[in-house]
């Protein structure tokens, strides 16, 4: 998503006083699949997950790579936690599925780290890093799972 997508965002949610979360998600063992199989079968591989997300969020939403084997999801008007959670656990048992590659089955699997705005930042490079710091707790608490940034 671009910076101006992301900012017309925050300006809305600022002007009808709601949320925006954050979803940043990092593909677990993606590494692996791309260095045994090759660097094709990664770029395959990747085409497969963003259709998969692109099909798991709701069309109001919106999902993009980020970077490498990171992607975002950015989701306006979910009433509260509980239903995002619901969410996130729905995209990461999609990302366990497994994936056909040529004739192989792979599985990967995924952390996701979600910020909020207002609550944790309100300029998106800032709301980026935090979703992205707490994508890197869910890793060390042993991946394929997520967790909230912290609040100030």
């Amino acid at each position: 998503m671009d910076r101006g997508g992301r900012r017309e965002e925050l300006k809305r949610a600022r002007r009808e006083a709601t949320c925006v979360w954050i979803l940043f998600i990092d593909l677990d063992n993606f590494k692996q699949v791309n260095d045994s199989l090759g660097h094709d079968a990664g770029d395959l591989l990747l085409r497969q997950v963003a259709e998969r997300l692109q099909d798991s969020v709701r069309d109001t939403d919106t999902a993009a790579r980020f970077a490498g084997d990171e992607l975002v999801v950015v989701a306006a008007y979910i009433p509260d936690r509980t239903l995002l959670q619901t969410g996130a656990e729905k995209l990461l048992q999609v990302l366990r599925e497994p994936f056909a590659i040529g004739d192989q089955s792979v599985r990967i699997g995924g952390s996701i780290g979600i910020a909020i705005f207002p609550d944790h930042r309100d300029d998106p490079q800032a709301l980026l890093s935090r979703a992205d710091l707490a994508m890197y707790q869910a890793k060390a608490a042993g991946r394929g799972t997520y967790r909230f940034a912290a609040t100030d």
